[in-house]
C-alpha cells in the first residue's frame, strides 16, 4: 500500500513539475508548491509511523533492586527506527494504573484506556543464577508484543537464557531489527 502511495506522489510531483516547467516561459512558478507536496508526503510518513510503548518488565524480584533495567535497553534500541515513535512512558497518565507485572494482553486494557499507542512492548524478566554479584548474577527474558488495534499478542523469537544484565542489553542491540520486524508484522499479521 506504501509503495502505491509513493508512486501516486512521484506521479503527481512529476506532472506539477512538468506543468511548471512548461509555464516557466509564461507565467512565474510558485516554489512553495513542490515543498507542500513533500511536507504532505513526510507528515503522511510521520502519520503511519507505529506508537510504542515499552512497559516495565514482569519481575517476581523488582523490589530488591538488582534486576537488569529491560525498559531501558528496549526503549534506547527502539527509539533508534525511524518507523517507530517511541512514547515516552506516561507515568503522570497512569497513576492509580497498573502496569508492572504485565506479561500478557488480558491486562492491558487500563493502560489503553489512558494512553493511545498501537504497540505494546511487555517482557517477563527471570533470575537464573544469584552470586551475591551483581554484574554476574544471569537472567533469562522473554518479550511479548500486543497491538492495541488488531489485538495480535505474539511471542518474539528473541529469547535470552542465562545472560548477565550487560549481556542482555547487547543481545537486545543486535536483535533489534528483528524486534522492528515482528513488531510490524503484528499490523500485517504475518512474520518474517
Amino acid at each position: 500500500m506504501r509503495v502505491l502511495y509513493v508512486i501516486l506522489l512521484l506521479t503527481i510531483f512529476g506532472c506539477n513539475l512538468d506543468q511548471k516547467q512548461k509555464s516557466i516561459h509564461g507565467e512565474s512558478i510558485e516554489n512553495n508548491s513542490v515543498v507542500g507536496i513533500d511536507s504532505l508526503y513526510l507528515n503522511e510518513l510521520e502519520e503511519n509511523k507505529l506508537r510504542v510503548i515499552v512497559l516495565p518488565p514482569y519481575d517476581l524480584i523488582s523490589n530488591r533492586g538488582i534486576s537488569p533495567n529491560i525498559q531501558k535497553y528496549l526503549e534506547k534500541e527502539l527509539s533508534k527506527s525511524k518507523e517507530i515513535d517511541l512514547i515516552e512512558f506516561p507515568y503522570k497518565k497512569l497513576i492509580n494504573i497498573s502496569y508492572y507485572n504485565i506479561y500478557d494482553k488480558k491486562y492491558c486494557k487500563p493502560i489503553i484506556d489512558n494512553v493511545d499507542c498501537d504497540i505494546i512492548v511487555m517482557t517477563k524478566i527471570d533470575l537464573v543464577t544469584q552470586t551475591g554479584n551483581m554484574q554476574k548474577d544471569s537472567w533469562s527474558l522473554r518479550i511479548k508484543l500486543f497491538n492495541t488495534q488488531t489485538e495480535i499478542q505474539l511471542s518474539s523469537k528473541i529469547i535470552v537464557d542465562s545472560l548477565s544484565s550487560a549481556e542482555i542489553e547487547k543481545k537486545l542491540s543486535l536483535t533489534k531489527e528483528i524486534l522492528i520486524n515482528e513488531i510490524k508484522s503484528t499490523v500485517t499479521n504475518t512474520l518474517e
